[in-house]
């Protein structure tokens, strides 16, 4: 790659299994020169998945216990400018090759370590962190969304996604482009540290957090039951489809003609609503029998005898069966492609469900580039995952992938690009410590709306950007998704309300496009088009603007999807994701509640804006910068996102029954609860050492499951977690995400960030502009040695910014009060924060 925005950095990738392997996939597919570091033996994870986890890369193997192979990999990162590890705290130490030593041997070396739990974490650092110990040890195999939770009476579950390490990596490959640019700025390096486990709670943000006396209109009728058989002492124990029938009817599967399930996700903007029921020719229908069609954002005291707002869900048990009755028949009418040409006419929000194996060889996934074909050299013509993020100035190297080198196939010219000298790059040693907010001179003017693109700005913020936020003078979307959601994602900014589609809103934005460094939208090109807000218009009033655009279905090419509107439920859909995590194309079930995909894009946005600030930092100017939400639906499914001729089947463990992968790593019932056990092979003696499990190698492969399972009830969750734990095993009890808050709970007032500390910090704002009190995970996911991390502001109540922000861009008193009175600019929505 010659033309990507990371070319003439070089790489240094420790990396094994996902996360380290993934971010230096990310740095390559950029134009990063990355090296990586193959053990004796090869990767230590055997999967096909490294065929695209290592493309781009060169390898050289390193027994790095030998001196002589430990003297290269010393001097490899004497001349890099990233290193990037994912081992337990103290692997690299002990081989030499710790944070401390080699960032002082080259004091411009970026050195990123993902460990399972933060090196600081006295209480968990040790522990062997595989993705499921991760799962179990921060609720997300308990709290994966109110589904579970009504299915399950509080038994845990398994998911053979890496969520948990697909967060830490778009947060990860984030750190490292903010310590790339910093150091454009000071000289020096960085250390920067990603636990895994603080990731997840940042990344299921709107599971983790509490927003305390929250108004009764705002629960869900999956709550309002969960509440209801909570009071009355009942077991969570529905069955799927009895779920089904509690779901928002504009927001659920139906079955089609074809006898394949659609994707309805038409909730949450009034047009939407309404537009879907149009479509099945019901709606006025509706409304002569009463549908309530009253204002989300007035105060349901004004509702009259209405009990909900159609467009902010449907709580009304009678409503929600009528609709649905309804929206069953019609859908059974048409298949399911017949179904997805009306959504797109229409403009509405649903898809078709398919298996993974069904999206990686669909037309729009890899004639957009989503998709790649690389003629991998051991698998042949492989589907992989394109790029994560894409600048228009590289389009072509977001397509065009070098297959995965076989491990020390690159050892000569890896070893020639040393030349004897042990350092090919100049380090300054008279180099500054750096320090400070990294991105305290950058501002960013935020177009977006609700989760995705709001969270690119918000990450940001973090840093020390200064953020101004425009929403239009009419909430499209209801206040949960703007208020409640927002109480994260809108965190560090200022806000104004401006009606962009009249000349005189299109001055204001000019105006401020003048002042900004980075606009960030999300939204597709003709929704781009219709505002007007185009790249192009951006850099004929600020030639040195960078834009960043979060879409849905776009690709670094055009395919037939590339336009049409989604949001995270309709991606995990389409990928195959709730096909895998419901058990079967035939039960499909949203993975976690709120966010999952939408808080990754906006992650992924925000690396997408720094790699464009950073080639812009380098005289390389503005460009266009774009990622997608399918992005993030392919990267929770790292270790099945492929497909090749001759491909074992897709038949990985999944459903709601499943405790694990095999019998060595799976959740197991202790006497008091439960864990995670995670073995490797060549661990299996070591487990044999405890005594209660010593006569396990006696045991036929059959019986070793039922014979863990009923060693493992007799004796509590402490002593085998103390058991299994010095033995080096990975073994770690259930947690929820509510017990992680409550034992982490830090007042927003007294909370200081830095780099040490637990995994888990949680601020409580008592004094939350809502109102109410807020409790959300502290952005604890990145730190840094040197760069420093803030707190951003609570988010301001919408419009409260607007007259001081346009009488800063030059705006009189008079002009701003006449732009008020014609509606073209406004202070509020509602007349509280959060209506009740």
């Amino acid at each position: 790659m010659t033309n990507g925005p990371l070319t003439g950095i070089r790489v240094i990738d420790f990396g094994q299994y996902v996360a380290g392997p993934a971010v230096a996939m990310m740095m390559a597919d950029q134009g990063a020169e990355v090296i990586r570091i193959d053990p004796l033996g090869g990767p230590m994870w055997d999967s096909p998945a490294n065929a695209f986890l290592n493309r781009n890369k060169e390898s050289i193997v390193l027994d790095l216990k030998n001196a002589d192979d430990n003297c290269i990999a010393r001097d490899l990162v004497k001349s890099a400018d990233v290193l990037i590890e994912n081992f337990r705290p103290g692997v690299m130490n002990r081989l030499g090759l710790g944070s401390a030593e080699m960032t002082a041997a080259n004091l411009r070396l970026i050195y990123l370590s993902i460990p399972g739990f933060a090196s600081t974490d006295k209480k968990r650092a040790h522990i062997q962190a595989w993705e499921g110990v991760i799962g179990t040890a921060t609720g997300l195999f308990t709290d994966q969304g109110i589904n579970r939770v009504l299915m399950k009476d509080g038994n845990p579950y398994y998911s053979p996604l890496t969520l948990a390490s697909a967060y830490a990596v778009s947060l990860a490959a984030t750190a490292v482009m903010t310590a790339l640019l910093s150091r454009e700025q000071t000289g020096a390096g960085d250390i920067v540290e990603v636990p895994i486990a603080s990731a997840v709670l940042e990344g299921l943000v709107y599971n983790s957090m509490a927003f305390e006396g929250m108004p009764e209109r705002y629960k869900t009728r999956r709550l309002i039951e969960f509440e209801r058989r909570q009071e009355a002492n009942e077991p969570m124990n529905l069955t799927y489809e009895e779920i089904q029938e509690l779901l928002d009817p504009t927001y659920r599967n139906y079955l089609c003609a074809d006898g394949r399930p659609f994707y309805n996700e038409t909730v949450g903007i009034p047009r939407h609503v309404i537009d879907g029921l149009k479509l099945h020719g019901v709606f006025d229908e509706f409304v002569a029998e009463g549908l309530p069609l009253v204002d989300p954002w007035t105060s349901s005291n004004e509702w009259g005898d209405a009990t909900f707002a159609i467009s902010s869900g449907v709580s009304s048990q009678t409503w929600a069966d009528k609709i649905s009755s309804h929206l069953k028949a019609s859908f059974l009418t048409k298949t399911s492609r017949e179904w997805e040409t009306l959504f797109e006419e229409w403009r509405l929000a649903g898809a078709a469900q398919q298996t993974t194996q069904e999206w990686l060889n669909e037309e729009h996934a890899n004639a957009s580039g989503l998709v790649v074909t690389v003629d991998d050299p051991v698998y042949g013509a492989m589907k992989q995952p394109g790029s994560s993020v894409w600048l228009k100035s590289s389009v072509s190297e977001a397509i065009e992938k070098k297959p995965a080198s076989r491990p020390d196939a690159d050892r000569e010219a890896i070893l020639a690009k040393l030349d004897g000298s042990g350092d090919s790059k100049e380090v300054d040693k008279s180099a500054p410590t750096g320090g400070g907010l990294p991105l305290k001179n950058i501002k960013i003017l935020d177009i977006s709306n609700v989760l995705g693109g709001p969270t690119i700005a918000s990450t940001l913020a973090r840093f020390g950007a200064e953020v101004i936020h425009i929403s239009p003078v009419v909430p499209s979307f209801e206040p949960a998704e703007c208020i409640v959601c927002g109480a994260q994602c809108n965190k560090g900014k200022r806000s104004v309300l401006v009606d962009l589609k009249t000349p005189e809103g299109h001055e204001i934005l000019e105006r401020l496009v003048k002042t900004v460094d980075l606009v960030t939208y999300n939204g597709t090109d003709k929704q781009v088009g219709g505002l007007n807000i185009n790249h192009e218009v951006l850099l004929a009033t600020n030639p040195d603007v960078i834009f960043c655009q979060l879409t849905a279905f776009d690709g670094p090419n055009k395919g037939p999807r590339s336009n049409r509107v989604g949001y995270d439920d309709l991606t995990q859909a389409i990928t195959g994701v709730m096909a895998r995590f419901g058990g079967a194309l035939q039960k499909p079930e949203e993975h976690a509640n709120i966010g999952t995909i939408d808080v990754m894009g906006g992650f992924l946005g925000a690396f997408a804006s720094l790699l464009a600030l950073f080639k812009r930092s380098r005289g390389g100017g503005p460009d266009l910068a774009k990622t997608a939400l399918l992005n993030c639906a392919q990267m929770i499914q790292i270790p099945f996102m492929y497909d090749y001729e001759g491909r074992a089947p897709f038949d990985e463990p999944s459903g709601p029954d499943v405790l694990g992968e095999n019998v060595f790593y799976r959740l197991y019932e202790a006497s008091d609860g439960w864990f995670f056990l995670g073995v490797k092979a060549d661990q299996v003696s070591d487990l044999a050492d405890v005594t209660e499990l010593s006569s396990l190698t006696e045991q036929s492969e059959q019986q070793i499951e039922a014979y863990l399972e009923e060693r493992f009830k007799a004796r509590s969750l402490a002593y085998w977690t103390e058991q299994l734990q010095a033995k080096g095993i990975g073994a770690c009890p259930t947690d929820t995400m509510a017990a992680i808050r409550a034992g982490h709970l830090v007042n927003q007032k007294e909370a200081q960030i830095g780099f040490a500390g637990s995994s888990f910090m949680f601020l409580r704002n008592e004094a939350h502009p809502s109102g109410y009190t807020v409790d959300l995970m502290a952005p604890i996911a990145m730190r840094f040695k040197n760069a420093a991390v803030r707190i951003p502001s609570d988010q301001a109540k919408f419009g409260a910014h607007s007259r001081e922000v346009l009488a800063e861009i030059g705006y009189g008193e008079r002009e701003i009060g006449e732009l008020i009175e014609k509606r073209i600019v406004a202070t509020s929505w509602s007349d509280k924060y959060l209506p009740d």
